[in-house]
């Protein structure tokens, strides 16, 4: 064949393989929570319960979750923790609708609670208001009709970090309450991006997932094995577009 024409997305040599690798790449789409509806796995509780696919989702699917307070005074939420980069913009975002609150509150914080960024929106009119501004620099709702909101925050983190841990929150009420033991507030879709805003959602499980590693998985699927022109190298899927021009293969591995 001859030379080749090829497109390499490497990932930073400064990260090892796995979910840090993946999150060195960003192409397209993508979603770097895992189990990013199935709130049960992945995700740690604090003072709630949940009630897996009560309502219709904005997908049309019978699969949103709901979010109970316990009774007590407690802050009442749902979080899972991502090693973040400095200096660098990332998107948090959640659909939410309406229970016996009227509102959701996003939480982006590193440990030791530093960094400290709360916005609570409004389930009613979509309105966020910033609560502790920390590392936010805007926040956004999207009416999706049905009481459906898609709440997006977006921060940059600071370029020293004492600690990479973020933990992405997502609160029934701004601060400790004492909970009633119903169901505040349904969500579907915790979404986070390396993006300066909302990205087209992309549904995780144990591992983040793009919309390149699904084309990928696809073609894998439905044996395009041959593709001439330019290839394409991922890490994090373990797969490789590769080869010379007019003889490209795909390569598994």
């Amino acid at each position: 064949p001859g030379a080749a024409s090829t497109l390499r997305v490497t990932a930073d040599p400064s990260v090892v393989d796995g979910a840090a690798a993946f999150d060195s790449i960003y192409l397209g789409n993508h979603n770097l929570l895992l189990n990013s509806q199935n709130f049960q796995t992945g995700w740690t509780l604090q003072s709630v319960t949940l009630s897996p696919g009560v309502v219709t989702s904005p997908d049309g699917t019978m699969n949103a979750t709901g979010v109970a307070d316990t009774t007590g005074a407690a802050l009442h939420n749902l979080f899972q923790f991502y090693t973040a980069a400095p200096a660098t913009t990332y998107t948090i975002s959640v659909y939410a609708k309406a229970g016996e609150a009227t509102s959701v509150t996003l939480r982006a914080v590193f440990a030791g609670l530093t960094n400290n960024s709360t916005v609570a929106f409004s389930l009613l009119t979509g309105v966020a208001t910033t609560v502790a501004a920390g590392m936010v620099i805007a926040a956004v709702s999207q009416d999706l009709g049905n009481g459906w909101w898609r709440c997006s925050v977006t921060i940059t983190t600071p370029e020293v970090l004492s600690s990479t841990s973020l933990t992405v929150r997502i609160q029934a009420g701004t601060a400790s309450y004492v909970g009633t033991g119903n169901t505040q507030f349904y969500i579907w879709g915790g979404s986070l991006s390396r993006s300066s805003t909302a990205l087209t959602y992309i549904a995780t499980a144990s591992v983040p997932m793009s919309d390149r590693q699904m084309l990928g998985l696809s073609m894998a699927r439905f044996g395009l094995w041959g593709w001439g022109g330019a290839a394409i190298q991922a890490r994090y899927l373990r797969l490789c577009f590769t080869g010379g021009v007019g003889d490209a293969y795909l390569q598994l591995g």
